[in-house]
């Protein structure tokens, strides 16, 4: 997998060259596809067919990478998508079902749907890079930085100082309600939902941590806050005594597996029964 970081690279690389190739131009405004000559268009689909043999192969990463799975696989088509549009100059606009007000009145409910729009050289040639670095960031999550290698796998017992105190042999241990460290758990997944509301939280991963860092936020916009008192969110175990946190973990990769494993913990609760917990 080492490679396919390149791989994509090397393909911005050959893209780059030929949007900027194509501003040279000086082509009239308009479709700018219709306007290449055949050797233009035949290096533009050269590059689609390199996008989608190496699409395949990330693919096949992301289908056996438990920390990403299908919502990866989904941005990962969607952006193989926006790229061969980029490639014909034109951008994918896609919007969810949404509603229309004035006021108070509802003036309409537009359906899903989505559209290609013309434009430039030079923004098709931004909106293709944009697009490539989300694959890459989402690479860099499957893929450990290779000079920190990634702490042991979470498990029960890596909640750390979050973990249920053990009752007294031949004391049994009274009922009591969620563990601290789904009570924890569930905190990191209010956290992520408030974020990334309305997008895929791996691809951002730095910003949950550190909105974990800065910790419970009421403020409309947490970024903004500098109140030093929040509730903070435990850290996973071992981490102190490598001098970690939340806002500097120790690979990205092992930032990722501790907030997925967290989010884990948070849905086996909320799917657990009222028996479970009381």
């Amino acid at each position: 997998m080492s490679d396919l970081p390149q791989e994509l690279k090397r393909i911005r690389a050959e893209a780059v060259d030929f949007f900027v190739r194509v501003s040279a131009m000086d082509l009239r405004d308009g479709d700018l596809w219709g306007a290449l000559t055949p050797s233009d268009r035949q290096c533009s689909e050269d590059i689609l067919g390199e996008i989608g043999q190496v699409a395949r192969r990330i693919q096949a990463v992301f289908e056996h990478e438990p920390l990403l799975g299908e919502d990866a696989i989904r941005t990962l088509r969607f952006s193989v998508r926006v790229m061969d549009a980029a490639l014909r100059f034109r951008r994918l606009d896609v919007w969810d079902t949404h509603t229309e007000w004035d006021e108070d009145i509802l003036r309409a409910v537009v359906p899903a749907g989505e559209c290609e729009n013309l434009v430039s050289a030079s923004s098709a040639q931004s909106i293709f890079e944009e697009a490539i670095d989300r694959v890459l960031r989402l690479l860099r999550v499957a893929e450990p930085e290779p000079h920190k290698p990634p702490v042991a796998d979470e498990s029960e017992s890596a909640l750390g100082p979050e973990r249920e105190p053990v009752s007294p042999p031949g004391r049994k241990g009274r009922k009591r309600g969620p563990p601290t460290g789904f009570k924890a758990a569930v905190r990191v997944a209010e956290i992520v939902a408030r974020v990334a509301s309305d997008r895929d939280w791996r691809l951002t991963p730095d910003e949950i941590g550190e909105a974990l860092d800065h910790g419970l936020c009421d403020a409309p916009d947490w970024s903004a806050c500098d109140s030093p008192d929040h509730e903070k969110i435990p850290l996973p175990r071992g981490w102190k005594k490598k001098g970690a946190d939340w806002l500097n973990p120790p690979d990205r990769a092992t930032l990722v597996k501790a907030i997925v494993y967290r989010l884990k913990l948070a849905e086996q609760l909320e799917k657990a029964t009222p028996e479970t917990l009381s």
